[in-house]
């Protein structure tokens, strides 16, 4: 039986046709901002931004391009979802390398900048974005070159090295240097290996000819700036700020760099020692010379400011503030040594190089990154990490397991006191 009449709502009925609110088709202006954001993301991943700081940016500028969008960062790939564009809403994005370039970054934080406050169109982005990635460095292949020699002689002084050890370290650093510029795409996967190796050959060589010469400080000297030291601080950095996956693929991308120097030195060690003939204790026994006076010091670190601003590829003008964080990571790192011990003293000198550079970020509007990433480096356990490798090489188990949780414990140090300065002065900026 029919059931009793209903009442009829007197209301037209919703037509389905049309799209609800936040349903609206994408426009070319919103295929324009996915574009800057992705191009964006890109760039500061090959300049080597954190993976923390990288989404923080990212998702800043989609919320002020409105664009609902969600990002996951990776030392190589770059992974990005955007609603309201329909099919291939998903990107993955390849990052080829991943270098420290601080002028690329300064460029980059002005183009963010300008997004965040509404002075940039998506289009102008897009091409001042372009234009940061091609335009080649202010450096040449020669200078770089030079500037890792200079760096080897500055790092072997502060390993505690005497003058031949300083004399020595450049020809070391050298043919690292010319290994790692003019290698090209064929030895791009060797560089770490043979830079071991080579730098092996030439520090066993010096403390052969050179009585009392260290071929170990020799060996740091000339591979410090291949040695992950500055990888495997960002990596704890990472996993600090729960960015697990990032941080995972950083740290074990900077053990395998360690791995394939220390078996590269163990291999030249090997290959001069049985080509000369040389004695074992030549390879591990220390400097038997007198230190240089303290004053060295200083003039090693207004030194290294130089050839620093080169290999981090910061402007000219930036040589005077890496200078001024070299000075507050090496005197910090005293002070904090004095106070709570080497390893945890850590802690003191990277708060205070993370105050002084989240000070200038504030001062200048520059990334904090400038002055940060250069004092960082100072106080990097890299060379413990080469002891813990050249340890296990060695065969001794146990003190390379002992060398390294020193080495992470160090690590673990430095992002404490990164992560204080922070709490205690935030840099209000995404970079």
């Amino acid at each position: 039986m029919p059931g009793p009449d209903r009442p009829t709502d007197p209301r037209p009925l919703a037509d389905c046709s049309r799209p609800c609110p936040g349903d609206e088709p994408p426009t070319p202006e919103d295929h324009r901002a996915v574009q800057l954001l992705c191009d964006l993301g890109v760039a500061l991943c090959e300049s080597g931004t954190p993976a923390h700081r990288l989404e923080d940016a990212l998702t800043s500028a989609a919320a002020v391009l409105r664009v609902e969008a969600c990002f996951f960062a990776m030392p190589t790939a770059l992974f990005a979802s955007f609603d309201r564009l329909g099919p291939g809403s998903a990107r993955l994005l390849r990052v080829q390398s991943a270098d420290t370039h601080l002028a690329r970054l300064i460029e980059l934080g002005s183009i963010l900048d300008d997004v965040l406050a509404h002075r940039l169109q998506p289009a102008e982005g897009i091409r001042r974005i372009a234009l940061a990635r091609t335009r080649p460095s202010p450096y040449g292949r020669i200078l770089t070159v030079a500037c890792f020699a200079c760096v080897a002689a500055c790092s072997t002084r502060f390993f505690g090295g005497g003058l031949r050890e300083v004399a020595v370290a450049p020809l070391a650093g050298l043919a690292v240097g010319l290994l790692t510029v003019f290698g090209g795409s064929r030895l791009a996967r060797l560089t770490e290996f043979l830079a071991g190796a080579v730098a092996a050959m030439v520090a066993v060589a010096a403390a052969a000819l050179l009585d009392g010469a260290s071929a170990r400080s020799i060996m740091l000297g000339g591979l410090i700036v291949l040695i992950p030291g500055l990888s495997l601080t960002l990596s704890v950095t990472e996993l600090a700020t729960r960015n697990l996956v990032a941080g995972t693929a950083r740290l074990m991308g900077a053990l395998s760099t360690f791995v394939a120097i220390g078996f590269g030195v163990a291999t030249g060690q090997q290959l001069l020692r049985h080509a000369a003939r040389l004695p074992v204790a030549s390879l591990e026994a220390p400097s038997t010379q007198t230190v240089p006076p303290a004053w060295t010091l200083t003039a090693s670190l207004v030194i290294v400011a130089l050839p620093l601003t080169v290999l981090f590829r910061a402007r000219a003008r930036d040589a005077l503030v890496i200078m001024g964080s070299a000075f507050l990571a090496f005197y910090g790192a005293r002070v904090g040594a004095w106070v709570l011990g080497p390893e945890t003293g850590a802690c003191i000198a990277a708060m205070i190089v993370g105050i002084g550079a989240n000070l200038y970020a504030r001062l200048t509007g520059n990334p904090a990154a400038v002055p940060l990433l250069p004092g960082v480096l100072l106080l990097v356990p890299g060379s413990v990490g080469f002891r813990s490798v050249q340890s296990f090489v060695a065969n001794d188990a146990l003190g390379g397991v002992a060398t390294a949780f020193e080495m992470i414990y160090i690590a673990i140090s430095i992002v404490a006191g990164l992560l204080i300065a922070n709490a205690a002065m935030p840099s209000k900026r995404p970079l």
